[in-house]
């Protein structure tokens, strides 16, 4: 099952008021899903996603324009079975995924 949060515009406002909780993230590029992350530990997943805005993440997810995010107390499971699903569905991870786990 995707993650089922609302859409949001990928700026710096949304992104602040993202929850610091853990849990896990999609990002988009123009309606295209190109990433999904985890925020676990510290780095919850608003600091996981302002990474990826600054571009410390790399420039392919730096170039999302939307989100989708979902509070999980376990993302690392979630995100494995978010990604599992998305490659058995479409053959390949997201663009800017090169691994699971």
């Amino acid at each position: 099952m995707p993650i089922r949060g609302k859409l949001h515009r990928f700026t710096d406002t949304n992104i602040s008021n993202s929850p610091t909780d853990t849990g896990v993230y999609a990002l988009y590029e123009r309606g295209k899903l190109i990433c999904i992350g985890k925020g676990d530990g510290k780095d919850g997943i608003r600091v996981r996603m302002q990474s990826h805005k600054r571009g410390d993440e790399g420039r392919c997810t730096q170039r999302a324009t939307s989100y989708r995010r979902e509070r999980s107390s376990n993302p690392s499971v979630r995100e494995v079975y978010l990604l599992e699903e998305y490659l058995a569905k479409h053959g390949a991870l997201p663009r800017c995924n090169d691994r699971i786990g």
